[in-house]
């Protein structure tokens, strides 16, 4: 199972980023699909040999994609420019929330409509649609019933702080993963620390996603700078830890897998 971790990780510079990606064994990432240097973040990774699997869509107000009125539409329009993106770049795979937030507006017509748009859209580009895990199952539930081309992402972090680990989302949905956000947190905030850095117990994660048809990456979506937690951690020191938390789950799976 491969390696990877998100752009962006740890602020510095992206040749900073790919080169200690590339001594410390990473080969896989994704990149925010609204990130203002993703090209040079693609091409950088491309020539050291790194694998974009996938984007992940802009995120900042997708309650207005449920709404009436110009925000949706924009967030819409934001949405189709991430497939159009991932389309260009050969990248086969978006990553898309569905909501924000505690208390999000009702699942309407009109997010339907705009969400029917988009993935048509897709279609017509090669594009498949990951949708991650969040806070509600009832949302996710019923848009995995409504699109049965769309696809899954897991989050564990989302799944520890968001649900306290009490939904089974791979249980329900594992079947259609095809994409990993891996990262720790304490449970009541989403901290995107390193894995085995908090209170998640991957153990029984790493079982159930063994039991999935999931090919990809071991792939940590960290960032260094969400915890007071790594302020005296250097760069260096943050990578290699980064991916001895990686390669660690990345056996776990293996173990399951095989059988013993």
């Amino acid at each position: 199972m491969k390696r990877g971790i998100n752009m962006n990780a740890y602020p510095i510079s992206i040749e900073e980023q790919v080169a200690l990606m590339v001594k410390n064994g990473f080969h896989a990432t994704f990149s925010m699909a609204d990130s203002p240097t993703l090209d040079e973040e693609i091409r950088a990774c491309r020539a050291a040999g790194i694998v974009h699997e996938n984007l992940h869509a802009p995120f900042r107000n997708i309650n207005s994609i449920w709404l009436e009125g110009r925000e949706g539409d924009e967030m819409l329009a934001s949405l189709i420019k991430a497939v159009d993106d991932a389309s260009a770049y050969g990248i086969p795979t978006l990553v898309i929330h569905l909501s924000s937030g505690k208390t999000p507006p009702r699942v309407s017509n009109s997010g339907f409509s705009r969400f029917d748009t988009l993935f048509s859209h897709a279609k017509e580009k090669g594009v498949t649609l990951a949708i991650e895990n969040q806070r509600f199952l009832g949302i996710l539930a019923l848009f995995m019933d409504y699109y049965p081309e769309a696809k899954f992402c897991f989050d564990t972090g989302h799944n520890a702080c968001f649900t306290k680990s009490e939904i089974p989302f791979l249980e329900l949905f594992g079947n259609r993963m095809v994409a990993l956000h891996t990262h720790d947190n304490n449970t009541d905030a989403d901290e995107h620390r390193l894995p085995l850095d908090a209170d998640i117990d991957f153990t029984p994660l790493m079982a159930e996603i063994a039991d999935t048809p999931y090919s990809g990456a071991l792939m940590l979506e960290v960032i260094s700078t969400h915890s007071p937690y790594y302020a005296d951690t250097t760069a260096d020191e943050y990578y290699a830890r980064a991916a001895a938390a990686a390669q660690r789950l990345a056996d776990l799976v293996a173990y399951h897998r095989t059988d013993y």
